[in-house]
């Protein structure tokens, strides 16, 4: 994912992918590093803001695709008893999501920035480094850094990523006129139907 990234952006920072591998191998583990956090970190976000739409939408929406946020005790078990067309199933499911929304929040606006040359107007797209220590130390430590940062920040504010969904996907759904069929029904009251004897 991390490449991915890498080049759906590559235009935008003004760099071609000679350069890019011209890097790596002045400093293999950085580029690796880098890339990999990149990529976790675009995971981690968009698994967090799945996870989080399942819990806010209307449960027919998403139950059958995203499996509920639950805690695993036995992870590695779990993993080893399934078969590997389910893992082969998940993998694949997964890829295609990330993929989309890759595509879809990174690699087109990318291009319409490109198309209006908006791209040498933002800072975020001329970074300049300062390194203080090596550059081969420095890269690795702040990624490092930056990745524990970002799983504190995803833990800690995982809920009002939820209530900013909520709160969009209420505001489109009064705009469409299709807020029932995307956010849960409110319940005005409970009725008892019937009892069923247990004894």
């Amino acid at each position: 994912l991390g490449i991915w990234l890498d080049l759906a952006t590559l235009s935008l920072f003004d760099k071609t992918w000679s350069e890019r591998i011209d890097y790596a191998g002045t400093d293999l583990f950085g580029s690796v590093f880098l890339h990999w956090v990149t990529g976790i970190t675009f995971m981690l976000l968009v698994t967090v803001s799945v996870l989080q739409l399942r819990e806010v939408a209307h449960p027919d929406i998403l139950a059958r695709v995203i499996r509920p946020q639950e805690p695993q005790p036995d992870l590695l078990g779990n993993l080893l008893q399934e078969s590997g067309a389910t893992h082969t199933k998940r993998v694949l499911l997964s890829l295609c999501i990330y993929a989309g929304l890759l595509a879809i929040h990174i690699w087109l606006p990318a291009r319409l920035l490109l198309a209006y040359d908006m791209g040498k107007y933002l800072p975020l797209f001329q970074p300049k480094f300062w390194h203080i220590l090596m550059p081969q130390i420095q890269v690795p430590a702040e990624l490092f850094i930056f990745h524990l940062c970002m799983l504190g920040v995803l833990e800690k504010y995982k809920n009002n990523i939820g209530e900013l969904q909520h709160h969009w996907l209420l505001f489109m759904g009064n705009y469409l006129g299709i807020t029932n069929q995307i956010l849960p029904r409110e319940v005005g009251q409970f009725l008892l139907v019937g009892t069923l004897p247990v004894f």
